[in-house]
């Protein structure tokens, strides 16, 4: 008789198993199962193959499900994408740059046009017109008025400028006996200013072109291809603006949506009113400074002009100056220092009266940009894109003014003597030092901001405001909902809160004013949206806020500043 065998189980009490039964069966199986689940264990402690290494490379834990820790942000793959395109872009242009550098030049003409035209294509649109009409209406126009002038002054401007070139040499010769009699310094020699003005001059472009038929009908060949994609592409742009903006819209989230719309639209306006505006003023002065020269008989007036007005308009503080010298020197020569000092005269004059009459009239809700930085800003593109990037510095600078406007935050500045920007002197009257007294007072006194309570507004801000107004009553998914969601705490105002978001001092507004104005809008209004109603209650805490700093904490405080973010 054979002895028993016992089987451990876990778990379970031993028992006692005859060999030869179904027990014994199911018993070797489990042992079999408890050796095979050890190896597996060892296998996977020293990380070789096993359903953990099967789990460690499976795909399909790249594909996480949307409620998973593990995922990444949704804004990754995005964000990983463009900067690698903008790394690819970068290379790109870095190595082909002298390829590409005409047609990007042409574009980058093509919107400025664009945009400085769109005053009267969006003048056209609103009384009717097709956009594509509209724009193709105003190029058209534009191009008649460049048509006659250039078949009036075509011929004379080309002959002026050929013998004001052939005339550089002689002038300078004047200019150096003048010099040489007045200061008893010798200027150099004219042959030893090849490279700087006789080869680039008289040898460079021109040899190039004229030297051979070859070169001039390759200029020609360029110069036709440059002035179809000019006249072509500038349509484009005129007449697919919004559709440009609605491709850009399309990449990008509803929230970035609204904001770049907002952005978009005071760009537009800046840049647009700022190129009208200076095309207009660089006509006016050219007119006056042509007229003036050719009345005097000053040789070479309708080139010398037209350069005059084109540096004066696009170089801040320094252009009128800096454009005034070649006519200056050209009148020296050809009748003498009282001619030169009478175009001196002539220039300042015109300066004031377009600085105090006629600019302010025209650039009347243009951009504001420092003169200093203007300057450098124009140096700058000068140097790296020649003409046409002094002409365009002001405008790219004005854009990324207002972009940084729109999305950076100025804070109020705190009371330190390091920021006072007084000249510290004090004036003899009693009259001047009442009115510095009065200055210093309103600039010391705290000021109110009708739904601020920590920012001073500016005059980009409002534009800001103005077109997140335009856009809420065009928008048709400007529903209450909808914005709460993606603007918390921002509420849209109208044009006469607009208005009333003025600097003030405290003295000219009080809680009772504002009480009084808020119950004037409750009567006008028979139901009052939520949004508004948010918006009087913070204009009247904030106007509270001085007689009590209790009323600036909290959830409203965060609110208010919120609305110029």
């Amino acid at each position: 008789m054979k002895s028993q065998k016992a089987i451990p189980q876990i778990g379970e009490q031993q028992k006692v198993v005859l060999p030869g039964t179904p027990e014994e069966q199911i018993a070797k199986e489990r042992t079999k199962q408890v050796e095979l689940n050890q190896v597996r264990a060892a296998q996977e402690a020293a990380g070789e193959t096993g359903e953990s290494a099967r789990r460690k490379y499976d795909v399909n834990r790249l594909f996480l499900a949307e409620n998973d820790p593990r995922k990444p942000p949704a804004w990754l793959p995005r964000a990983i994408l463009m900067v690698m395109v903008a790394i690819f872009l970068g290379i790109f242009i870095y190595q082909y740059w002298g390829n590409v550098e005409g047609l990007f030049v042409n574009v980058i003409i093509c919107l400025f046009i664009a945009l400085a035209m769109e005053p009267a294509v969006a003048g056209l649109v609103r009384h009717g017109w097709k956009r594509s009409v509209a724009a193709l209406s105003v190029w058209f126009a534009v191009l008649i008025v460049v048509g006659i002038l250039v078949a009036m002054f075509g011929s004379m401007f080309v002959q002026q400028v050929t013998g004001l070139i052939s005339g550089i040499p002689h002038l300078y010769s004047e200019l150096a006996s003048f010099v040489r009699a007045q200061f008893d310094y010798q200027l150099p020699a004219f042959n030893a200013l090849g490279n700087l003005i006789a080869q680039n001059i008289q040898t460079s472009w021109i040899t190039d072109i004229l030297g051979s038929t070859a070169g001039a009908a390759s200029w020609l060949m360029e110069f036709g291809t440059s002035l179809m994609v000019i006249l072509f592409v500038t349509y484009y742009f005129s007449a697919g603006l919004p559709n440009m903006r609605r491709s850009i819209c399309s990449w990008l989230p509803q929230r970035s949506q609204r904001r770049f719309l907002v952005v978009w639209s005071v760009i537009e306006g800046q840049v647009s009113s700022f190129l009208s505006s200076r095309v207009i003023l660089a006509v006016i002065s050219a007119i006056c400074m042509g007229i003036y020269m050719r009345v005097t008989d000053i040789p070479y007036w309708l080139p010398l002009a037209m350069m005059y007005a084109i540096i004066s308009q696009f170089v801040p503080m320094v252009g009128g100056i800096i454009g005034a010298i070649l006519p200056v020197i050209v009148a020296w020569s050809d009748q003498g220092l009282k001619s030169a000092l009478l175009i001196v005269v002539y220039t300042l004059v015109y300066q004031q009266i377009e600085n105090m009459l006629i600019a302010p009239k025209i650039q009347e809700n243009t951009m504001a940009v420092h003169p200093a930085v203007g300057l450098v800003a124009v140096f700058a593109f000068s140097n790296l894109f020649g003409l046409l990037g002094a002409l365009l510095a002001l405008p790219v600078v004005a854009s990324v003014q207002v972009v940084m406007t729109a999305y950076l935050q100025r804070q109020e500045l705190v009371d330190s003597t390091l920021l006072d920007v007084g000249s510290g002197k004090v004036a003899k009257s009693k009259l001047a030092r009442s009115a510095q007294l009065l200055s210093q007072k309103l600039t010391d006194q705290g000021r109110v901001v009708r739904s601020t309570s920590g920012r001073i507004i500016t005059a980009t801000d409002l534009q800001i405001l103005q077109a997140e107004k335009q856009f809420a009553d065009y928008s048709e998914e400007n529903s209450e909902a909808n914005h709460e969601r993606d603007f918390p705490g921002h509420p849209f105002m109208s044009a006469e809160e607009l208005d009333a978001t003025e600097t003030v001092a405290l003295a000219k507004r009080s809680a009772g004013s504002l009480r009084a104005q808020w119950r004037k809008n409750q009567e006008a209004q028979a139901s009052p949206d939520m949004v508004t109603q948010d918006l009087m209650k913070q204009n009247l805490a904030s106007a509270s806020a001085h007689t009590d700093e209790e009323h600036n904490s909290g959830d409203n405080l965060e609110s208010t500043s919120e609305v110029h973010r």
